[in-house]
């Protein structure tokens, strides 16, 4: 069973339910996490260097795309939450559906309850605060436990929603696995969790038991498919970058490149030009270059390296356990069997597989369950139908196209992903949307009583053909 001290926060949290979903307190929350991010931005700059090594002008990049989302957020939030009017308001409607006419039909979005987040390590400023924007401003209260594995950032937010935000709806609880697992055993009326699928089925089952509703942001091997109309240089660049940004740790990193088999040397040449030019000639000591987050995940990837079939044409020779440091690789692989396409890279490491025809690019993906419903799917092209021939065949959480990363920094767009990649989506109004439930809502026009009264017994011929006119429609 959970400790006592999180059973007291739980109840806490319940018991502040109807304060959260005011409208008014829910501005003032934001507003003070507007606050929080503008006077807090070097002090969350710094745990995360301390967390990950990660260059605080890169974290200042993740600061940014949590300040705009909640601008997003704040600046629409009544717009957001308006009640959605249904049915009946021209002639045409009448006519229609003729047993609503009159009704009054509406969609409101109404808060769950009290909601468990939990956060990630690996940008654990957006990932722990942009799921908390959504709660808040959907009127729910919120229990948030950051990822024990950026220990920094997550005691940090700890004093810091303490000092900014409502104690009585929003708390932040520290600590490892056992936490999470206490935290589990309790009953919230919705679950938001980011990470790695094999703790996403024990919050799955944990859930089970309660019927709660869960949303799962996973990752997955996100394919960058490149198409010989490509400008293959500004490409390759694109690559380079998304998989050395804070050392390829992120969910929505390009994991496996596919290149027509005639483009293949040209395009390694091109990303370790890119590789060079980002992080000279000696890499470990590049300010801009990140480090892996533990040796757990150092030994993860040093094994891949050491274990693959493929071909090493640039990099794994340059590791430093010590200082968790692993520099950019290159594998050329032949095999959907090895051990680079059997799972999610998260790391410095990219595989090539050289394709013949996109025919070949689709059977590899659709068939290979590992491969398939990925995050997030990379197309680079100048050909618009290649571009739509690629979304048909392929199923993705998002698309990207001629470029890397950049969708998820967009509040209008969701983010999510699909089947093992995940379910459920975030960002901007669909933030609010997935910690709300749409409640329908019909009030009846009684002058319509005596029509709709044909629905009720004893049943007659001249009734069944009156309730049929009033409700089948056409088609």
């Amino acid at each position: 069973m959970a400790n006592d001290s999180l059973l007291e926060l739980h109840k806490q949290l319940k018991a502040a339910i109807p304060k959260a979903r005011d409208i008014s307190f829910r501005q003032k929350q934001l507003q003070q996490l507007a606050l929080l991010l503008k006077e807090q931005e070097e002090a969350l700059c710094g745990a995360v260097y301390e967390d990950l090594k990660r260059p605080p002008s890169q974290t200042a990049l993740e600061v940014t795309t949590a300040i705009n989302d909640l601008s997003d957020i704040q600046k629409n939030l009544k717009k957001y939450l308006e009640p959605e009017s249904k049915g009946t308001r021209w002639l045409l409607d009448y006519v229609r559906e003729p047993a609503f006419a009159f009704d009054s039909q509406q969609v409101r979005l109404e808060p769950l309850g009290a909601v468990l987040i939990f956060g990630a390590w690996n940008f654990p400023i957006v990932l722990n605060l942009q799921p908390l924007f959504g709660a808040i401003a959907a009127g729910n209260t919120v229990l948030l436990k950051p990822s024990e594995q950026a220990p920094h950032t997550a005691q940090l937010l700890e004093a810091l929603v303490t000092q900014y935000l409502d104690v009585d709806c929003y708390k932040v609880v520290v600590g490892g696995p056992e936490v999470g697992a206490s935290l589990l055993e309790l009953e919230w009326n919705h679950i938001f969790y980011t990470g790695g699928a094999s703790t996403a089925h024990k919050i799955m089952e944990a859930a089970a038991k309660h019927l709660t509703p869960v949303t799962l942001e996973l990752g997955g091997k996100s394919p960058a498919v490149i198409d010989k109309s490509c400008d293959l240089r500004k490409t390759a660049r694109m690559i380079a970058w998304a998989k050395t940004f804070n050392c390829g740790q992120i969910c929505v990193s390009v994991d496996y490149a596919l290149c027509p088999q005639s483009l293949l040397m040209e395009f390694i040449e091109y990303v370790q030009c890119a590789w060079n030019e980002f992080y000279g000639e000696d890499v470990q000591h590049c300010s801009d270059y990140s480090r892996i987050v533990n040796t757990t995940h150092f030994d993860r990837l040093v094994g891949l390296l050491k274990n693959t079939q493929g071909q090493i044409v640039y990099g794994g020779k340059h590791m430093n356990r010590d200082d968790l440091f692993i520099e950019p690789s290159i594998v050329v692989v032949s095999s959907l069997d090895d051990c680079l396409m059997k799972e999610e890279i998260f790391g410095p490491i990219l595989p090539i597989m050289p394709y013949e025809s996109l025919e070949q690019m689709y059977h590899w993906i659709v068939n290979t369950p590992v491969l398939e419903q990925p995050l997030v799917l990379y197309i680079f092209s100048k050909d618009s139908l290649v571009d739509e021939q690629i979304m048909e065949r392929i199923t993705s959480g998002g698309v990207c196209i001629n470029d890397v990363i950049s969708h998820v920094m967009s509040s209008w767009l969701p983010f999510g992903g699909i089947g093992k990649s995940g379910m459920g989506v975030y960002h901007g109004k669909y933030s609010i949307q997935v910690f709300s439930h749409a409640r329908a809502i019909l009030k009846r026009n009684l002058k319509m009583e005596p029509l709709v009264g044909i629905r009720y017994p004893p049943t007659t011929t001249r009734k069944n053909w009156l309730l049929a006119m009033l409700t089948r429609q056409k088609i």
